[in-house]
């Protein structure tokens, strides 16, 4: 009975070993399922803190894009604005010129008719006195050409007349263009430059 009993108990204890064997092998089961847990947990913490942070940046640029957008947007209508400012400016520069040349004109006409009052002599009279631009003898600027239509009782008065404009000081290369004798009266044009 020794023996059995030593080899019942040594069978005990072999089986004991294959049960604690079985034990560990399910606390080593047990034990990875807890690691491969924590790591897969850790790994998971770790793609969720950079998805997060990917998704935080994301928006950050969003934002930063709508800001961009929106700075654009007030550029666009303020070079808008800027081009009409600047055509308007530009009509009020046309305007202004036209008005300046206007002005001119009519200064010129002023000096001419003040100059016409003084020199023209008796029994003659004027019909019809035009400016326009023309170029003087060649030259590229043009310059106002007048031209003076009228009538006199004689050729003489023309004549006189003809002296007196070309001493004017508003005229210059004044000359008789056209006389016409007509029962009693002479008519005449008289083409001259008005000084610049």
């Amino acid at each position: 009975m020794g023996t059995l009993f030593f080899r019942q108990s040594e069978l005990e204890k072999r089986l004991d070993f294959f049960k604690d064997f079985r034990l560990n092998k399910k606390k080593k089961i047990y034990a990875w399922l807890v690691i491969s847990s924590i790591l897969l947990g850790g790994l998971c913490f770790l793609l969720v803190t950079s998805y997060l942070g990917t998704r935080a940046e994301y928006a950050r640029v969003c934002s930063i894009q709508e800001a961009v957008r929106s700075e654009l947007l007030l550029s666009q209508q303020k070079a808008k604005s800027l081009f009409l400012v600047k055509q308007a400016n530009e009509t009020l520069k046309k305007i202004i010129t036209k008005e300046r040349v206007h002005d001119e004109r009519a200064q010129n006409v002023l000096e001419v008719l003040q100059a016409i009052t003084k020199t023209i002599p008796e029994q003659t009279w004027l019909e019809k006195i035009s400016f326009n631009k023309r170029s003087f003898r060649g030259d590229k600027k043009m310059k106002n050409r007048v031209a003076l239509e009228g009538c006199s009782l004689s050729e003489k008065q023309v004549s006189a007349f003809h002296k007196k404009l070309e001493g004017a000081s508003v005229l210059c290369d004044c000359q008789l263009a056209q006389l016409t004798r007509k029962a009693d009266r002479a008519k005449f044009v008289f083409v001259g430059w008005l000084r610049c």
